[in-house]
This record gives structure tokens, C-alpha cells and sequence, in this order.
């Protein structure tokens, strides 16, 4: 057997690789600190290209402890409320669904009340024309997400129930187009 030739640029290169690669990512990790955001003056783009960005918290040592939907309501424009059907809402309990829904990453995006307001207005925008060529004409969208908490892992391992209780949180209200505001 026969050894390849040893050839150290190669190692140091793969080093600087490897030690930018840890750069970056502790660039972002501790991007509110000032350490932090002198990095990633340098390191972003490369940070954009890998994916470092994303927020995976079903995989971290913590998920999240609950399940989120959206809803919608339609209000006419004699104060009456109506429930209307989003793109996917919540899965019905009676299976598991095998497949991936691209538009549940569309509702998803939609729960952060500080930013996609674009978003949700565009949506509020297309329930309204879906519900006005169903003969249903609406004044305005309310668009909300449905909290439903999970039990921690102690409160599984005691055989505890559930609870069936939800929270509401409000994301926005769109007014549909040619109704007063």
C-alpha cells in the first residue's frame, strides 16, 4: 500500500476553512452582542448561503411546547361573523397526512405579528374574493392563530390529559376591497 505525498497546504486551508466555517456560525449565535455583529459584517453572506439563518426549534433540545393555526373569520357587512376556510388549518385527528403542504410553510409565516403584514393582507385579499365568488360578501378579514399547548414531558410521564383549551392571538384585520374602512 502506498501512502499519498503529505501536503500541507492542504491541511492549512481545510484548518482556515473549518475555523471561518466556526467563525460564522458563532457570528450568528451571538449576533446581538457587538462581538457578534462585527462577525457578521463579514461572515453574512456566507451564513445566507448555507442556511445557517433557519431556526429549527423542532429539532433543538427544547421544541416548542405547543401547535399553532391559523384561522380566519370574515365579518359581512351587517356585523354578522363567518367562519372561513384557510389553505390548510388544522390536520383532522382522525389520520396522520403523509405528505408535505407547501402552503402550510405560507400559513406558518404568517404567525409573526411584527413582520409579513404584506403576507397577510395579500391573504386576507384572496379570502375575500374566494368568499365574494362563493356570494358571500365581506367587509373585512380577521386573521388569528389558534394555540394549542402541548404537556410537558413530566406531565406525559404522570398520564395527565390534555387540555382542550386554545389561546387566540390576533394578527390583522384586512378590509376587503371596495367596503368602507
Amino acid at each position: 500500500m502506498t501512502l499519498l505525498p503529505y501536503k500541507p497546504w492542504k491541511r492549512r486551508l481545510l484548518t482556515c476553512f473549518i475555523g471561518f466555517h466556526f467563525l460564522s456560525a458563532g457570528g450568528y449565535l451571538l449576533k446581538d452582542t457587538m462581538a457578534g455583529k462585527t462577525v457578521r459584517t463579514w461572515t453574512k453572506g456566507y451564513e445566507r448561503g448555507l442556511g445557517i439563518w433557519q431556526g429549527w426549534g423542532m429539532f433543538s433540545p427544547n421544541p416548542p411546547n405547543g401547535s399553532s393555526y391559523l384561522r380566519a373569520t370574515g365579518i359581512t357587512p351587517d356585523g354578522q361573523e363567518v367562519p372561513l376556510e384557510v389553505l390548510v388549518g388544522q390536520p383532522s385527528s382522525e389520520g396522520i397526512r403523509w405528505t408535505y403542504n407547501r402552503s402550510l410553510k405560507l400559513e406558518r409565516s404568517t404567525f409573526n405579528p411584527k413582520s409579513n403584514r404584506a403576507l397577510r393582507q395579500g391573504y386576507g385579499l384572496w379570502l375575500c374574493e374566494r368568499s365574494k365568488t362563493e356570494g358571500v360578501q365581506l367587509q373585512r378579514v380577521e386573521m388569528w392563530k389558534e394555540r394549542f399547548l402541548h404537556l410537558s414531558p413530566a406531565e406525559r410521564s404522570q398520564h395527565m390529559a390534555p387540555s382542550p383549551e386554545s389561546v387566540r392571538i390576533d394578527l390583522q384585520v384586512i378590509t376587503c376591497p371596495g367596503q368602507p374602512l
